[in-house]
């Protein structure tokens, strides 16, 4: 019963998010059970694993379908990551950057409350892109434990 629970719970979060409702945290969701079909969704055209210990199996962010993706200053954008996650380790993070060559200004950085055990973990929260990052090209999302890169998405970006 408490995993049914937990289930309904999780994705009622899901859904008021998924309706536009502002996420200041970032919310994660444990699939490990298989309570989602992870193919209702598709991976966004054109983005890069730059060196995901882990397994993508998501990623949606800007309200962008295929890559480059465009983005404005002062609006703030909901992203997904849904990751296979190989090892376990205590300490994780979120971090999404905005990079040009080997220049990268942090937007977003959130550590994990608790250790994840392997297995499909998705993270959705929003970031607010801001004037600092307009001339960066790429939008970089990463899963971090133990300066480890579990998940690590590059994705082209025009930000006006």
């Amino acid at each position: 019963m408490k995993s049914l629970s937990l289930t309904y719970i999780l994705l009622s979060i899901f859904v008021l998010s998924a309706q536009g409702v502002p996420i200041t945290v970032p919310r994660i969701f444990d699939f490990r059970n298989g309570t989602y079909d992870i193919n209702e969704k598709t991976l966004i055209e054109g983005y890069k694993d730059c060196g995901s210990a882990g397994k993508i199996l998501l990623v949606e962010f800007a309200q962008c379908e295929k890559t480059p993706c465009h983005l404005s200053v002062g609006n703030e954008y909901r992203w997904r990551l849904d990751v296979l996650i190989a090892g376990h380790h205590e300490n994780y993070a979120i971090q999404v950057d905005v990079r040009s060559g080997d220049e990268a200004v942090k937007v977003t950085y959130f550590e994990v409350p608790f250790s994840l055990e392997p297995g499909h973990y998705a993270f959705l929260f929003d970031s607010v892109i801001q004037a600092q990052h307009k001339g960066f090209n790429y939008i970089q999302l990463r899963l971090i434990a133990s300066q480890i890169d579990e998940a690590c998405v590059l994705a082209e970006v025009t930000i006006q």
